[in-house]
C-alpha cells in the first residue's frame, strides 16, 4: 500500500514539473488591424488593436525568430527565443499604370485589374508582408522547471 502512495506522489511531482516546464511558452496572436512601428534594425512595436502593445528585439525578418520581448509596456525586458508566425511573403512587384500584359520567358501573361487589399489585412516588416492574423510564439530560456531541485537528495544520504 505505502509503494502505490510512493508511486502515485511521484507521478504527481513529475506531472507538476511537466506543466511547469510547458507552462512557459506562451503565445499571441495579432489579430487583423494591428500596427507596426519600427524602432531601429530588428527592434518592432506590434500595437494591436485592443491597445495592448507586443515589442521585440533580435528580430530577423527573414526566419521570424527574435531574442527578446516585451509585453504591454512592462518595463522588464525577458531574455527567450520567439517567433512569428503567419504566411510572410516578399513586396508585390510594381507595374506602371496602364500594363495590360507582362512577358516572362518568352510567354506574355495577361494582367487582371485586382482590388487594394484594406490596410487591416496585412503589416510590413521591412518588405515583407505578413498577412494577419498571425501568432507570436515565445518561452522564457528556463532551465529545468522552476522551485524543483534536479538532485533529490543531497550526495552520500541513503535511505
Amino acid at each position: 500500500m505505502t509503494k502505490k502512495i510512493i508511486l502515485l506522489m511521484v507521478a504527481i511531482l513529475f506531472l507538476s514539473g511537466v506543466n511547469l516546464i510547458f507552462a512557459e511558452q506562451k503565445s499571441i496572436t495579432l489579430p487583423k488591424g494591428t500596427t507596426l512601428e519600427k524602432l531601429g534594425q530588428g527592434h518592432f512595436k506590434f500595437k494591436l488593436p485592443n491597445g495592448g502593445i507586443v515589442e521585440v528585439k533580435g528580430f530577423d525578418p527573414k526566419t521570424g525568430v527574435f531574442s527578446y520581448y516585451r509585453i504591454d509596456d512592462d518595463p522588464t525586458w525577458k531574455s527567450g527565443k520567439g517567433q512569428l508566425k503567419g504566411q510572410i511573403r516578399q513586396k508585390p512587384v510594381r507595374l506602371p499604370a496602364g500594363t495590360k500584359y507582362v512577358v516572362i520567358d518568352d510567354d506574355p501573361t495577361w494582367i487582371r485589374t485586382t482590388v487594394r487589399v484594406p490596410k487591416a489585412e496585412y503589416i510590413m516588416i521591412d518588405d515583407d508582408i505578413v498577412w494577419l492574423p498571425a501568432i507570436i510564439q515565445f518561452q522564457e530560456e528556463t532551465i529545468g522547471p522552476k522551485g524543483l531541485s534536479p538532485q533529490p537528495d543531497p550526495p552520500g544520504r541513503l535511505r
